[in-house]
Parts: C-alpha cells; sequence; structure tokens
C-alpha cells in the first residue's frame, strides 16, 4: 500500500513539475544565479546558533569560538540528491556518514564517537532548529530527518556542543531548516536514478505583509514541504520507501518578540540487508547476508531474507521557540519540544519500541562591560524527560513470536551551563564556561523464559553526573584569520539499549534492569588555525585534537556455553583519539571562457578535505567467553570502524549562464582494521564522481554519477563485536553502490 501511494505521489510531482514549467515559466522571477559557496568552515555563520527563531545569527559568532566547526551551505544540499547525510557531509572534515545499503540510516562518526554502532546513532547530540532531536538517553534514527527540508547544516565539535544541551562526546550537529523568507509559493522537485531511487518534493514557502498584532506591527512566515522517496537497492533487502512533512512557521512582532513553530511527521519503511564475509563481500555482495555472530543462538533468526529484517520508524515532533530581546537587559530564549517515536524492527529478535520525550532549552544572553572589559555571557538549561515501552519478541522468520522481554524505562536528563567570553585586548579573547550535567534512569524489566512464559521482574536505577569545565582562547591574528585552542572536559552516559543487554562482558547476567556501565569522559586538547584570504577567494581551517578517553563505550561478543555468540557493551579502560583536520577552498580562475563588464565572470573553484585519526587502546581490554577471562583488545591495537585517512575533494566549474560541472574524488588511501585484534582490514577504495546542473529562469536541471570506475568496496563495516580468531569469516563487510546515475529536474512558481 505504501509503494503504491509512492509511485502514484511521484508521478503527481512529476506532473506539476510540466504544468508549472508550461504555465509559468514567463510569468516567474527570474531567479539570481548564485555564486559558488565555499566549504563554508568557521569564519561564516548564518543562523542556528541557538533555537531561536531570529532570522539571523552574527557572522563573527562563530569566528570567536575556540574550537573547530563546518558549516554546509544551502547550495552545497540542493546542488546534491539530498536523500542521506553522505550526499551533504563529503566535504566535511572530521565528519563521517556510513550508509548501510545505500538508505538514510547509517553510522553517523565525528571524532571517533558512535564506532561501534552499525546502525542509528549515539554520541553526537542531533538539533533542528537548535532543539535536541535525539531520545532522552541519546539515542537518534537519522532517517527521520528530510534534508530537502534543510537551509544548511552545522557541526559544532567536541566541547562547543554544550551550549546544546549536548550529553555526547562528539559534539552536536544542528540541521537548521527552511523558512519563508526567499522561498517560492510553489516549488516541486523529482529525482530518480540507479537501482530505483527516486525523491520527490512538494513545497510552499511565503512571507507576509505587515500587519497589525496586540498593537504592534508584525511579519510571518511559513514554509511547509511533503516528500517522498525512497529505493529498490543495490543489495537483496535493502529496500527503502518514506514519506515526510514539515512545516516551520515564524512570526515576529514589533522589535523584541519573535516566535517559530515547527512541526515534523515522518513515517520511513527500510529493509535491513546484513553484513557480509570478505568471501562472500568479493564474490556476490548483491546477496542479503546475515548478523555477525549469532549461529547457533535459538533465541536469534540470523538471516536477513527469510527473517525478514526491516526497521519501520514513525516520528510526530513539535518545537516552539520564542525569543525576547531587551534593550539593555540581554536576549531570552524559552523553546519547548515534544516527540512521539515509534519504532518497530524486525531484526535477530522482533522489536517494538516507543518513546515519548518532552523538554526545553532555556537560555540567556548578554554583553556587558565589567571592569572596563567586554563580556559576552551564555547561561542556559536545558531539562529533558522520556518515558519508553520496549517489548522483545522471537522472530519466526519474519513473523513476531512469543514474547521474551518487555521494559519500561524513564530518563531524566537536567542540563545547565554558563559561558563567559572575555575581551582581554582587541585581538584576544578569553573563554571561560563549564556545564552541569545529571541523568537519571529508572526501569522495570519483564522477562518470559522459556518464551510466553513470566518468568520474573526486574528494576533498577542508575544516575550520571558531572560537571565539565572548559577554557579556550581566540587570537585574531589579522582581521580575517583565528589561532584558537580549548582545552575542555567531556562527558556521556550510555543509551538505554548499552545497559540493558542480557549479559555482560564479564559474562554475567544482570541482576536488576541495569548491567555495571558506567559513562564514557574524556579530557579534550584543541588547537586550530582558520581564516580567509584575498577577499574570500581562499578559505582553510586545520585543527588537531586529542582524546584523552576513560571508560569508552564499545560493543563485542562473548561466547555462552549452550546459546553461543552474544553481543553485549562494556567500557575500556584508557584510550585515545588522536586526529588532524584540514578543509577549505580556493578560487583557482575566474574569466576562462566567460568575461565582459556586462556579467559576472566565471569560476573555477578546488574545494578539498582531509582527516587523520590515529584511535588506540592505552590498556589491555578483558572479557570473559566460556567461561574463560580472555584479552578482547590489546594495549597499542588500533580502535576498529574508519578510515586512518579519509580524502575528498571537488573542482567545480560554474558558468554565469547558469550551468556548472563538477567532479569530485573520495579516498580512503589504506585499508583500516574492522575488529578489536587488529586481524582483518577493509581494504583501501577511491572512488570518482561527477555533478552537474544548470539553472535557467525558474528551471533547475541536475545530474549525477557515482563510481565511475565501478569499484567494489564496503562503505561501512560492523565494528568489533567479534571473537579476533573468528575474524577473517566474520560477516563484516556492508557492500556500497556500484557505477550508478541520478538525475532530477525542480521547478520554482514565485
Amino acid at each position: 500500500m505504501l509503494v503504491t501511494y509512492l509511485n502514484r505521489y511521484a508521478a503527481a510531482c512529476w506532473l506539476v513539475i510540466l504544468l508549472l514549467g508550461t504555465s509559468s515559466t514567463t510569468a516567474a522571477t527570474e531567479a539570481p544565479n548564485p555564486s559558488d559557496s565555499e566549504l563554508d568552515i568557521p569564519p561564516v555563520i548564518v543562523r542556528g546558533e541557538m533555537p531561536a527563531p531570529a532570522p539571523a545569527a552574527s557572522t563573527q559568532s562563530l569566528t570567536r569560538q575556540p574550537s573547530s566547526a563546518v558549516r554546509i551551505s544551502s547550495e552545497d544540499i540542493q546542488q546534491s540528491r539530498g536523500y542521506n547525510l553522505e550526499d551533504v557531509l563529503r566535504l566535511a572534515p572530521g565528519v563521517v556518514f556510513q550508509s548501510r545499503g545505500g538508505a538514510t540510516d547509517g553510522k553517523l562518526n565525528l571524532r571517533g564517537t558512535n564506532l561501534s554502532s552499525n546502525i542509528n546513532t549515539w554520541g553526537i547530540t542531533l538539533l533542528v532548529n537548535g532543539l535536541p532531536f535525539n531520545a532522552a538517553d541519546g539515542f537518534a534514527q537519522l532517517n527521520t530527518i528530510d534534508l530537502q527540508t534543510v537551509d544548511h547544516i552545522e557541526v559544532y565539535k567536541g566541547a562547543q556542543a554544550i551550549k546544546f544541551g549536548a550529553n555526547s562526546l562528539g559534539g552536536a550537529i544542528n540541521f537548521v531548516l527552511k523558512t519563508g523568507v526567499n522561498q517560492a509559493m510553489v516549488q516541486v522537485r523529482g529525482e530518480g536514478g540507479s537501482f530505483g531511487y527516486y525523491n520527490s518534493q512538494l513545497a510552499s514557502g511565503h512571507t507576509t505583509k505587515p500587519f497589525a498584532l496586540f498593537g504592534e506591527t508584525a511579519k510571518g512566515d511559513y514554509y511547509v514541504s511533503l516528500t517522498g522517496n525512497g529505493q529498490d537497492g543495490y543489495r537483496m533487502n535493502s529496500q527503502e520507501h518514506a514519506v515526510r512533512f514539515t512545516a516551520n512557521i515564524g512570526v515576529t512582532v514589533g522589535e523584541r518578540h519573535h516566535a517559530r513553530v515547527t512541526i515534523q511527521n515522518a513515517n520511513v519503511n527500510s529493509q535491513l540487508p546484513g553484513p557480509l564475509t570478505r568471501t562472500q563481500f568479493e564474490t556476490n555482495p548483491r546477496q542479503a547476508g546475515a548478523q555477525l555472530d549469532v549461529g547457533g543462538n535459538p533465541l536469534v533468526c540470523e538471516l536477513a531474507l527469510p527473517c525478514h529484517y526491516t526497521n519501520d520508524n514513525l516520528l510526530n515532533r513539535i518545537g516552539v521557540a520564542y525569543q525576547y530581546h531587551g534593550d539593555t537587559w540581554g536576549t531570552l530564549t524559552v523553546a519547548p519540544f515534544y516527540q512521539y517515536w515509534k519504532w518497530k524492527s524486525n531484526f535477530t529478535q522482533v522489536f517494538d519500541h516507543l518513546t515519548q520525550d518532552t523538554g526545553a532549552e532555556v537560555r540567556y544572553t548578554q554583553t556587558t562591560k565589567v571592569l572596563g572589559l567586554t563580556h559576552r555571557w551564555v547561561i542556559g538549561a536545558s531539562p529533558w524527560y522520556g518515558v519508553s515501552r520496549f517489548n522483545l519478541f522471537k522472530n519466526d522468520f519474519g513473523t513476531r513470536g512469543d514474547i521474551l522481554q518487555n521494559r519500561h524505562v524513564q530518563t531524566l536528563n537536567l542540563g545547565a551551563y554558563v559561558e563567559d567570553e572575555i575581551q582581554i585586548v582587541p585581538n584576544v579573547a578569553l573563554i571561560l564556561g563549564g556545564r552541569l550535567d545529571y541523568s537519571s534512569r529508572k526501569a522495570t524489566v519483564t522477562d518470559f523464559s522459556p518464551p510466553g512464559a513470566l518468568a520474573g521482574e526486574r528494576t533498577g536505577d542508575r544516575v550520571y553526573s558531572a560537571v565539565n569545565p572548559r577554557v579556550g582562547l581566540v587570537i585574531h591574528t589579522s582581521a580575517t584569520t583565528q589561532l584558537y585552542g580549548n582545552i575542555s572536559r567531556g562527558y556521556e552516559a550510555p543509551i538505554n539499549i548499552h545497559l540493558m543487554q542480557p549479559i555482560s562482558a564479564q559474562g554475567l547476567l544482570p541482576t536488576g534492569a541495569f548491567l555495571d556501565i558506567d559513562a564514557q569522559r574524556a579530557w579534550q586538547f584543541e588547537l586550530g588555525y582558520r581564516g580567509t584570504a584575498r577577499e574570500g577567494d581562499v578559505t582553510w581551517d586545520l585543527a588537531a585534537y586529542d582524546l584523552e578517553m576513560r571508560k569508552e563505550l564499545l560493543i563485542t561478543a562473548v561466547s555462552v556455553p549452550g546459546v553461543g555468540e552474544v553481543a553485549t557493551w562494556r567500557n575500556a579502560g584508557a584510550s585515545r583519539h588522536l586526529g588532524v583536520e584540514a578543509g577549505g577552498s580556493m578560487l583557482l580562475a575566474k574569466g576562462l571562457m566567460a568575461t565582459g563588464a556586462d556579467r559576472p565572470p566565471d569560476r573555477l573553484t578546488l574545494r578539498a578535505a582531509y582527516t587523520w585519526r590515529h584511535y588506540r587502546f592505552l590498556d589491555d581490554v578483558y572479557k570473559v567467553s566460556n567461561g574463560v577471562s580472555v584479552i578482547d583488545a590489546k594495549d597499542g591495537n588500533a580502535i576498529p570502524g574508519i578510515p586512518v585517512h579519509w580524502i575528498t575533494g571537488e573542482l567545480k566549474y560554474s558558468h554565469p549562464s547558469g550551468w556548472w560541472v563538477a567532479p569530485n574524488l573520495e579516498w580512503s588511501p589504506a585499508g583500516y582494521f574492522m575488529d578489536f585484534d587488529n586481524r582483518l582490514k577493509n581494504p583501501s577504495f577511491g572512488l570518482v564522481n561527477l555533478k552537474m546542473g544548470y539553472t535557467y529562469r525558474n528551471w533547475t536541471l541536475f545530474f549525477e554519477g557515482r563510481n565511475l570506475t565501478d569499484q567494489n568496496y564496503a562503505g561501512s563495516v560492523a565494528a568489533g563485536g567479534v571473537n579476533g580468531a573468528n575474524a577473517g569469516t566474520s560477516r563484516l563487510f556492508f557492500p556500497s553502490w556500484p557505477i550508478s546515475f541520478f538525475g532530477g529536474i525542480s521547478v520554482q512558481a514565485f
């Protein structure tokens, strides 16, 4: 039924495209041809630093931060498929998204977080218009975010994210939605491509004329969007279909009051292919696969296709942000939100999960003079409460079998933070700040053993709390360059899935509702240099970081007599995440073929990003398997799951008549380990891609070719969770798409 509806919806979008193109081309306002956007690393930010409805933040706000950040521009999103984060994050240094089978969900990594999560996201705080998008415990699914409705994306690395309610070590990623400003009344977009790919959108945006409200002059705007997209997929059992609705409505009353309401609905149905062995990956990458090391476990359905591995998500979410600007005492922001998230998955077992989260962001900002020095204050709090119901059943080859477990969990997060940016001298700013975090979990677990027969009930509660200081320095070495650095403490409590595994890494059954798993933490050290030159024709950001981790959360597998391999989570001892991130852009030439005083010249721009990672265990890590204590990872071994070197680049030529072409490269020049024992590597790979487009009046055409050399490669892997001796025959590889082509068209009627 859903597939039929989506096909009809896609066909309707194409029909509207044709009608708009024939009826409104001459009447429409000619859209300006945007100039090349650079990889907007820290020097530029437009809005979204706070969950505020104000139309724009200061362009200097990010250059004052003592840490690295990345901004993905609206042009970068629109000149891509905009289907998953792999489409838009390619040129962001230090950020990696690894899709599982080309779908919209996958593994999102920022400075070594989330390495062990082979699907879904934790370790990074996701935000929509500055409001948290994760569940209260930190868990999130990326496939409910509609990139077609996103104006730009802001990536805040490490401790810089403490101002967003972030209880995560990696940082925060803020998806800033489109508003009615500069949007067409009718917008239609349709795309199609290889392996059944389609992406269709019908949207509208508008800004009202001034009107009277509460005795003052007011203005309003709205942006609404309905999208339908999906794929048949390259691999078997990798279909995905989704329908998403987004509304972003704002009003400004006078000069002091701003409000914005955001409504999101997403219904996503995904099939899940399993990982493959090295031999399977090299000989038949299209097969559906099976899960890692679960053979012999009578409670686990192993094969992706006959077990009908699927993941269905329903999200309903509303957020409201109100901001008051005072004359002298600063700005107050109050932003509550509520989300209803239902997740059902046929996986190794059947998961039926319902979570409801309520929270708010309260923030006060002010600039004052104290003892002759300028102080920019930010003080805030982020209360957050979630209730989760989780039922676990046997997977009887695609149908729900007897119940195995029922869980009811309450999660409360309380965060408070303060930051003071002190202008010591005109070119030097000292940033002092800190964050207090408190997280409590209460749960009741009802077990059924044998399946369907009540066996007993377990209860438990856990509390995690920490004070995390931060000190930073920004030195403006010139009007457009900054040297920056910071020392900060990061802290991240485990998500509920980590705490509620059936067995610990020590081979012990839980006596209460939770395993004895601690929060992970790190002292973070960062030093960087960023800037622009030649009136913006050259931009760069170079950052080096060191995360001295303690109790890092990683997945593993233990052997249980009579049951087989069981995956679980545990804390490592000490570990270290070293990295270098470099990115930037350069205008190589202009006026190559198009010159003259009556029109702008053409432009040839190079953009590139390089990331180096050196993640290592600093202690031996033990587990108990088959009743025997064994070393899971040795001191000095690499933490697996992500390329050590990652290089991306794009050479883009833009002509003032509206057409552009951009060949690009993705390159992992060295293989990287996939297991804790460092026996198996994912081979190196390099991809050559090509994008091009053309805009004429209200029409835009888009084309993309990927993996043009048709490499067989694994863009994502299952990291860890395998006994070292079995690594060579374990299922760890998620093959990516071979050579593929995509094309689309969009029309706007103003």
